[in-house]
């Protein structure tokens, strides 16, 4: 189902409310007519305005035929399915289970992961999130204020309630505003913040979010996608397509053009998939790599013949193919090669931009070290439409100490790097869908490494019982074992992780994202980022 055409998910907040989407207008018949009729149960309600407002917008409805149950208790579960849904934010399964008494078969796995990868589900501690505990009305203070990302002030709630001394410190400021936003009341002069909310409770909360011209606003909303670009690695034509149906990506890069150690170049065009890439609304930017050769890469570069000869015949595969755009990827390229490099950038750019077409280049994180010397990054950024950080290999497959493919602090380094040197809007982030397994030595130091895709490393985690533990100083889990007498340990990478380097690169306003490869993602990490997406747009 297209992410973006939800208008038929509905979706249980409670035992049996259920929510559409908000953009889902109600028709021109009397619903409300039709809500009091069937709800036999609300005429004392102090909610019934609310909850017919929101059965009308078809947000909600009852428990049963004829009942909408309005005094029953909210969980905790519910809750933050409801909130999810309020916001349009899409379940997330698969990854990681942040919590010990969520699992993955439970109902409400998806929006309590998708929560936690957005910062918005927190647990009660050791490791709990007690979804069945229903949620007091000082949790929902604070869930508001943060959902609705508002700001929590003090103030005297001793002016506002005679109970102010049972809100915990921890509730207070976020009590004090909600009463001031005008999103949660008390009652005969009290709040009542251990009593559990109950649906009668939410349904008015609700209502006064979506009626609210600042939040319904901005929720009904469509969401401009920034570019998302996906590498084709190790699939046949046909998985990849598949994998690209199901995924957020609108720029395709199969690899297709590759510098021989002849100096010619190898034509690998597809043209099936780039017709039916074309078909579903996506660019095409076929790769065009040198393999890491690093000495025919210079027999090139250094030819101005050479290197205008296969400038020529990349611009000619571009037009003849009728193709969008290219992806340069050059590798290990001469330190001497620099200026060379940067002009034939120049050249290539130029003469795609003659013809309408894109220009990105592939460069690493600055390392300032050799294999990062070739790429004079403000150079190539005047040139080239993009520049696309490979924002991975932190620590690479033969590194003799083990560690992270792309730890948080790494890659945001080298993204501000690149944004100093290029500029927000021209760089595209991109991001690892694997991650490794390393095998140590008695000291510590890496033995072996071996690739894993997200799914192989989460069978692998099941296969072999393995606990996990989250690292915040470096945005991952980490997780370790034994088998046959060796100690492994893996950074895992999922998507709570790649939402966090994620929203940490949309916070920079960059061009976008990229993902090596796609066929390595695990499931529910599309819907994690488009939640990212969304819920950072909004400006509340």
């Amino acid at each position: 189902m297209n992410r973006w055409l939800k208008a038929a998910a509905a979706l249980c907040l409670g035992a049996g409310i259920c929510s559409v989407t908000l953009s889902i207008q109600a028709p021109a018949v009397s619903w409300a007519a039709t809500a009091a009729s069937s709800f036999q149960d609300i005429d004392g309600s102090f909610a019934k305005s609310a909850i017919l407002d929101l059965y009308q917008r078809k947000i909600i409805e009852g428990t049963a035929a004829g009942t909408f149950s309005p005094k029953k208790v909210m969980t905790r579960a519910e809750g933050t399915k409801a909130m999810m849904e309020l916001l349009k934010l899409e379940p997330a399964d698969g990854g990681i289970p942040a919590f010990q008494d969520v699992s993955r078969s439970a109902w409400y796995y998806g929006y309590v992961q998708a929560g936690v990868y957005l910062g918005l589900a927190q647990g009660k501690g050791s490791g709990k999130y007690m979804p069945d505990a229903g949620v007091t009305r000082q949790e929902l203070a604070v869930w508001l204020i943060r959902f609705l990302k508002e700001t929590a002030s003090s103030g005297s709630l001793s002016a506002l309630y005679s109970d102010a001394d049972e809100v915990a410190d921890w509730a207070a400021a976020s009590v004090y505003t909600v009463q001031k936003l005008g999103l949660m009341e008390g009652a005969d002069g009290r709040f009542r913040p251990n009593d559990a909310v109950t649906r009668e409770e939410m349904a008015a909360v609700m209502d006064r979010i979506i009626t609210d011209e600042t939040y319904g606003s901005q929720i009904s909303a469509e969401v401009s996608e920034p570019i998302q670009l996906g590498w084709q690695f190790g699939q046949t034509d046909e998985e990849f397509k598949a994998s690209i149906s199901a995924s957020s990506i609108n720029v395709i890069v199969p690899r297709w053009y590759f510098l021989n150690s002849d100096g010619t170049l190898e034509n690998g065009t597809k043209t099936a998939l780039a017709s039916w890439a074309k078909s579903t609304g996506r660019k095409v930017w076929p790769l065009v790599g040198n393999r890491s050769d690093a000495e025919s890469t210079h027999a090139m570069l250094a030819s101005s013949a050479k290197a205008e000869q296969t400038a020529a015949a990349l611009a000619g595969y571009a037009a003849a193919y009728k193709l969008d755009g290219l992806n340069l990827d050059f590798e290990n390229v001469l330190p001497a090669d620099r200026s060379a490099l940067t002009s034939f950038v120049a050249n290539l750019a130029g003469k795609l931009h003659q013809a309408g077409k894109t220009l990105s280049v592939c460069v690493s994180p600055d390392l300032a070290s050799d294999w990062t010397a070739a790429f004079d990054y403000a150079a190539l950024a005047k040139s080239a439409d993009y520049m696309v950080l490979m924002g991975y290999d932190e620590h690479w497959s033969s590194d003799p100490e083990p560690g992270s493919v792309a730890s948080f602090g790494w890659v945001q380094s080298g993204l501000d790097k690149l944004i100093k040197q290029a500029g927000a809007a021209k760089v595209i982030f991109g991001m690892p869908l694997y991650t490794r397994d390393w095998s140590l030595k008695w000291n510590g130091s890496a033995s072996a490494s071996e690739d894993l895709t997200l799914n192989e490393q989460n069978a692998r985690m099941t296969r072999y019982g393995i606990s996990w533990s989250w690292k915040a100083d470096i945005g991952q889990y980490t997780a370790s074992y034994q088998t046959n007498g060796v100690q492994h340990k893996i950074w895992l990478e999922d998507s709570r992780s790649l939402t966090l380097k994620y929203r940490m690169g949309s916070s920079r306003k960059i061009a976008g994202f990229a993902y090596w490869a796609i066929g390595g993602e695990q499931p529910g990490l599309w819907q994690a980022l488009d939640n990212a997406e969304r819920f950072d747009g909004y400006t509340f």
